[in-house]
C-alpha cells in the first residue's frame, strides 16, 4: 500500500474515493438510466463516433437540427442553398 505525506496529514491512498466517481447502480435503475438517454439522444446514444455509419450521423443531425441537416444535404449534392 502507497502512504502519501501532505502537509502534516498521511494518509493511505486505498482510502481515496476512485476518480471518476462510480456510482453502482441497481439493474432496474441502470434499464431507467438507459431507456431516458435513449428517448433524450436516440437510439444512436451508447455508439461511439468512430462506429456510426454516415447515414445514422445524417438521421441524428436530421432528428436534431432539420435545418442544418437539409443545408448540408443541398451541399453535398450542389443544390441552392
Amino acid at each position: 500500500m502507497t502512504t502519501t505525506t501532505v502537509s502534516t496529514t498521511t494518509f493511505n491512498i486505498a482510502d481515496i474515493s476512485p476518480w471518476p466517481p462510480t456510482l453502482n447502480f441497481t439493474p432496474e435503475v441502470e434499464s431507467g438510466v438507459s431507456a431516458a438517454a435513449a428517448l433524450a439522444f436516440g437510439p444512436n446514444w451508447d455508439t461511439p463516433m468512430n462506429e456510426l455509419t454516415s447515414e445514422q450521423i445524417m438521421q441524428d443531425m436530421l432528428r436534431l437540427s432539420p435545418d442544418i441537416a437539409e443545408d448540408m444535404f443541398a451541399i453535398a449534392f450542389g443544390l441552392p442553398v
